[in-house]
């Protein structure tokens, strides 16, 4: 797969944090690290670079230092953003924080994302919270909010 050139609309901190997930979910941590690195250098103290740094320790299995990547700043954020809060919802998920994990999951809900399909089986960083019942309910949750969209 050809890397991903930076152009002024793929670094805009959606872009570059949903191309790191597409990444991380086909186990190419190489092209993470590129895409990761090159928004850091590009805009250093940018929140959303904490949130980058938090998913890829969470990718890579270091749960202590990706909830060290975790500020009051990117909770803050992610509060108002149903991406970002799925993104939170999939990090503490493999940190195995599911309270946290189903804390996010559960607004990210409320702010829109309600892709049951995706949520139930797609998202493989969710794969922790889905022997958990309160998932289940979660999902319900979304599949309402999904119907009450479509009708």
């Amino acid at each position: 797969m050809q890397p991903l050139q930076q152009s002024s609309e793929q670094g805009s901190s959606p872009f570059v944090v949903s191309f790191a997930w597409i990444h991380a979910a086909n186990d190419d941590m190489a092209e993470v690290d590129r895409l990761i690195d090159t928004f850091g250098e590009d805009r250093p103290g940018h929140v959303m670079g904490e949130l980058m740094s938090f998913l890829r320790s969470a990718w890579r299995g270091e749960g202590v230092q990706a909830l060290t990547c975790v500020t009051e700043r990117l909770e803050t954020a992610a509060r108002w953003d149903d991406l970002y809060s799925l993104f939170m919802a999939d990090g503490y998920a493999l940190v195995g924080d599911l309270d946290r994990a189903l804390f996010w999951l559960d607004h990210a809900i409320d702010y829109g994302i309600s892709n049951v399909p995706f949520l139930s089986g797609h998202d493989p960083f969710l794969a922790p919270l889905r022997s958990d019942e309160r998932f289940a309910g979660l999902l319900d949750k979304a599949s309402r909010v999904s119907e009450s969209i479509t009708s």
